[in-house]
């Protein structure tokens, strides 16, 4: 009886070591497209976050002109447009950026996502 239980025992690890191994392989066959899948996304992402804060960007500069023009000025609303002009001009370049080492160096972005993990 005994004997049976080690004989079932070492075909059942036999087998879970045949599946990890196929797994394995499954897996690393897989990364490649992963991070292309990963890099693309990111890339869209941002290009469609700058697209956004362009549009804001624009808005801003096109109504505080129109405005400026149409009404007496107020302190208020200057102050208001700087604000939006500057948060739209800084989320731009930093959209902007990510999605430029995205294209040009794919592997630094990679690099420092990983470091990112591992903080």
């Amino acid at each position: 009886m005994n004997e049976t239980l080690q004989n079932a025992a070492a075909d059942a690890i036999k087998k879970a070591i045949i599946a990890l191994e196929n797994g394995s392989e499954w897996l690393s066959g897989q990364i490649p497209d992963l991070i292309q899948q990963y890099l693309m996304y990111n890339l869209l992402y941002n290009l469609i976050w700058f697209f956004v804060w362009f549009i804001v960007f624009s808005s801003t500069i096109y109504l505080s002109y129109r405005w400026r023009n149409s009404v007496e000025f107020q302190k208020g609303f200057f102050v208001i447009s700087i604000f939006f002009f500057l948060i739209s001009f800084l989320e731009m370049l930093i959209c902007g950026f990510d999605a430029l080492k995205i294209w040009i160096a794919p592997k630094v972005f990679l690099l420092e996502w990983a470091a990112s993990l591992v903080k």
